[in-house]
């Protein structure tokens, strides 16, 4: 009787070693699924990042000047006056007054030329003094200046002028202004 209980054991015995291996290699595979998952999910969420940010791009973006648009003038305006309500704003807009006949002397890409260049130009400016600065619309660019005398406006609106005249020999560039 005795050697059949200490068989009995030994098979009890042996029958758990089995069953903690069993569980041991389902956790193991379990955390070896969940770690793959996680790599799998931080992939994904990497993709949908740069899948926003694309989106973003393409959305605040003026297709033709690479510069921001409305959406992102307006964006970026509201986030200044949440951010900073008691800031004095001045908000810049010019076009080129003269693009329908540029378009029809040099043709649209040379018209397309000039808006580029313009937007291109505010840019510059926008960015080195780090005020908001949109391509709105067609011809029609805009810049919002913060915490700035009147003075300095008027001299960034001879500056742009003066740059954006200075763009061709062979024909004159004519900008209007309204703040």
């Amino acid at each position: 009787i005795a050697i059949i209980i200490i068989l009995v054991l030994l098979c009890l015995i042996g029958f758990l070693i089995y069953q903690l291996d069993l569980y041991r290699s389902y956790n193991k595979y379990r955390s070896d699924k969940i770690k793959k998952l996680e790599a799998d999910l931080s992939k994904e969420e990497d993709l949908n990042n740069n899948t926003l940010k694309k989106l973003n791009k393409v959305a605040y973006t003026n297709p033709i000047s690479k510069i921001g648009n409305l959406d992102f003038f307006i964006s970026e305006a509201n986030k200044l006056f949440e951010e900073e309500p008691e800031t004095d704003c001045t908000m810049i807009c010019f076009n080129i007054q003269n693009i329908g006949k540029i378009n029809k002397l040099f043709g649209p890409t040379e018209g397309d030329n000039v808006v580029i260049y313009a937007a291109h130009t505010l840019r510059d400016i926008g960015q080195r003094e780090r005020h908001i600065f949109a391509h709105i619309y067609s011809n029609l660019l805009g810049i919002v200046v913060k915490n700035r005398s009147e003075e300095y406006i008027i001299d960034q609106i001879k500056e742009l002028t003066k740059l954006i005249e200075g763009y061709s020999d062979s024909f004159k560039i004519l900008t209007s202004f309204g703040v």
